[in-house]
């Protein structure tokens, strides 16, 4: 069994190397074509695993709060790695990588990004992305309209009406996008839970949230957040962004997988590919996967996993760390949770001497403060 099993990563490493063209072709090309993107979803993702809630936007209020520093540490470029939905769309366009990976347990994640990725493409405006979104078409004057301003959006679409008719056809756009044009295998369960999701927020719109609770935003709300001095930074509030993720996608460089950070397969395979492609993470988003993988026993193997990754001094974790009781020193009273920043050197260096107690004394030792000059930061 082991020796098939040694056999098929092989073969599948060398289809890969076949496929995919070499490290300086791909850095030359700065694009990916619909066979590459599709075999990578196919061969660098794993099983898919169950999580509580659909997560059809962040959870995380927080998350822009760190784009400041992220920008005064002059961190751009590479590879960003993240989880979740769309919260990674607005790093993405602010770190400006040349490659990105979304990597979440939940297939219904990676069906997500898909949708988004084929909106992106029929989209040429913010508005026009928010009306397929919502299947709310557009009034004329509307649709013309230059760079109107995030709150001037979500204004027109409180008040525009949904249509029965826009989402069966958006539907089918959609679908079609997906297999012809990106060739992305879809079975019946694959479609029934993109009707589920597209259907989600079109019943909900702006007021669709990843569970209910007070303190979970709506996408109203992060489309409205700021960042620490009052800007604001979601990918939907600048053309300048939206452009720049809309070129990303069509180039076919935001990739979707299922994957476990705790898993054998998916982690090591990315981490070859980016090796090959001589790629570094710049940034690797985890949210709040961590104490989920400490319950679970599979925090050794996450920390593995971590290290199969091509990564330099300067590449960092993005952490949403949650604790009713203890609130973190960096936490906005605004939020329920903080987002943190911390070295992903200094976090295997410490983790190698098991200096780590708990969770939370991993999040409150040896991050990055977000108030404190660069020069500070930079020498944790």
């Amino acid at each position: 069994m082991g020796s098939r099993r040694t056999f098929f990563k092989v073969f599948v490493f060398s289809l890969l190397a076949l496929l995919i063209p070499s490290s300086t072709e791909a850095k030359k090309a700065d694009k990916l074509t619909a066979r590459e993107f599709s075999f990578l979803i196919e061969s660098l993702s794993e099983p898919e695993g169950t999580f509580n809630f659909d997560n059809f936007v962040s959870n995380e209020s927080s998350f822009q709060q760190v784009l400041g520093k992220l920008k005064e540490l002059k961190i751009e470029g590479g590879t960003y790695i993240g989880v979740g939905p769309e919260q990674n769309l607005t790093y993405i366009a602010h770190l400006r990588p040349s490659i990105a990976f979304i990597v979440d347990i939940r297939r219904q994640n990676l069906l997500e990004h898909l949708i988004f990725k084929a909106i992106f493409d029929f989209a040429e405006t913010r508005q026009e992305f928010l009306s397929i979104l919502f299947s709310k078409p557009l009034k004329a004057e509307t649709a013309k309209e230059q760079s109107p301003s995030i709150e001037r959006l979500i204004e027109y679409f409180e008040a525009a009406p949904s249509d029965q008719a826009s989402l069966q056809a958006n539907l089918m756009r959609l679908r079609k996008k997906i297999e012809k044009e990106y060739r992305v295998k879809l079975s019946a369960s694959d479609l029934e839970r993109i009707r589920y999701i597209y259907g989600a927020f079109y019943r909900e719109n702006l007021d669709i949230r990843s569970f209910r609770r007070p303190y979970i935003p709506t996408l109203r709300d992060l489309l409205l957040e700021t960042d620490l001095k009052g800007e604001h930074r979601h990918f939907l509030a600048s053309d300048e962004d939206y452009g720049f993720l809309r070129e990303m996608h069509r180039r076919h460089l935001i990739i979707p997988l299922v994957g476990d950070f705790g898993g054998f397969h998916a982690f090591a395979a990315l981490g070859r590919y980016l090796k090959e492609r001589r790629e570094t993470v710049s940034v690797f988003y985890v949210s709040n996967v961590e104490p989920y993988l400490l319950r679970d026993g599979k925090w050794d193997q996450y920390v593995s996993n971590i290290r199969r990754l091509p990564f330099s001094n300067k590449s960092l974790f993005i952490r949403a760390y949650f604790d009713y009781l203890y609130p973190h020193p960096e936490q906005d009273p605004r939020h329920a949770m903080a987002t943190l920043l911390q070295r992903i050197e200094t976090f295997l260096k410490c983790e190698s001497q098991s200096c780590y107690l708990s969770y939370r004394d991993m999040a409150t030792r040896d991050y990055i403060p977000l108030y404190e000059p660069a020069a500070v930061s930079a020498s944790q």
